[in-house]
């Protein structure tokens, strides 16, 4: 694997944080050119974030959450966000800190659309993007009748197991599922549904200068709708299996470079069971914002802080 490996770095600092778990919605609308309005009313998300700031307190560090408390603190320090869409500019602006550095909105969208991952090629066996109906019904006509078993449509946006849908036909909430995926951001991923047996991330930042910081593979806990429920960096991965995993992460921050995307990322892998073998998927997904796990994985490497603000 080439490209820095985390070690040694910087801790989190004083940073002002807007920690917006539900940046995936804003980037949907915005890819499609829509006024964005929150479908997670405020106080849910608040404390949806208050729950989590246990676990994202490596990630914070000494920072001030914005929202949560005091928000004159905020001002004059450099701001971060959990990804930095136009309305986490705002709040950090509003706070009187001071802005990141951060790619154009529409190279964040591409980043984070289930195709720019379908792109990188797929790694579950069965795995295909679907852009209309027509492909969709196609794909039930002849992979989907062929292998049996349940299905599930993903939304080229969503997190924490929302906007998907498991199926074992085409029916009709599975097409209207489908029509508004691609009417909202251009098709879907449709996957088998397999028997996870263990789940998998690794970290990483890519500089502006096209140059990738790795963390080191983790083992995530995640319940049975694919909620996260926490990470560790201690792992039962196979030596095959880092392998793969190692090399999606420089495949993945190399095609982020080349978009010109540049800030923190994440890929999710998992183990799974087919028939009587354990199997191996080195990339189910990529996150290019942080994640619930990125400063786990990290480590004491941040090179999320000593970027330009």
């Amino acid at each position: 694997m080439t490209g820095a490996r985390a070690s040694g770095g910087s801790s989190a600092g004083a940073f002002a944080w807007v920690l917006n778990l539900d940046a995936d919605d804003e980037l949907c609308a915005e890819g499609r050119g829509a006024r964005f309005v929150a479908p997670v009313p405020a106080p849910v998300l608040r404390a949806r974030i208050e729950a989590c700031m246990g676990a994202l307190g490596p990630l914070v560090g000494d920072g001030v959450v914005i929202g949560h408390g005091d928000d004159t603190r905020a001002r004059g320090l450099p701001g971060r966000a959990f990804c930095p869409t136009p309305s986490a500019i705002s709040s950090l602006v509003a706070a009187g800190a001071e802005p990141p550095l951060a790619p154009p909105l529409v190279v964040i969208v591409r980043a984070n659309h289930r195709l720019f991952s379908a792109e990188l090629g797929q790694r579950l066996d069965g795995g295909t993007w679907v852009r209309s109906i027509g492909e969709l019904e196609s794909a039930f006509a002849g992979d989907v009748l062929a292998r049996g078993g349940e299905w599930v449509l993903k939304h080229p946006h969503g997190y924490v197991g929302r906007n998907r849908h498991r199926t074992r036909e085409l029916d009709p909430k599975a097409r209207s599922f489908a029509r508004r995926a691609i009417a909202e951001a251009g098709g879907l991923q449709l996957e088998p549904w397999v028997a996870r047996s263990a789940d998998y991330a690794i970290h990483g930042f890519v500089a502006i200068d096209g140059s990738a910081t790795f963390g080191a593979p983790t083992r995530q806990v995640c319940d049975g709708r694919g909620v996260w429920q926490g990470t560790s960096r201690e792992t039962d991965l196979a030596a095959s299996e880092r392998d793969a995993l190692e090399d999606e992460a420089e495949r993945t921050a190399h095609a982020l470079a080349a978009i010109g995307y540049f800030g923190p990322f994440g890929v999710d892998a998992f183990r799974y069971v087919e028939g009587e073998n354990a199997r191996f998927c080195a990339r189910c997904e990529v996150n290019a914002r942080y994640t619930m796990g990125w400063a786990i994985g990290m480590g004491t490497s941040r090179p999320d802080v000593s970027i330009p603000r």
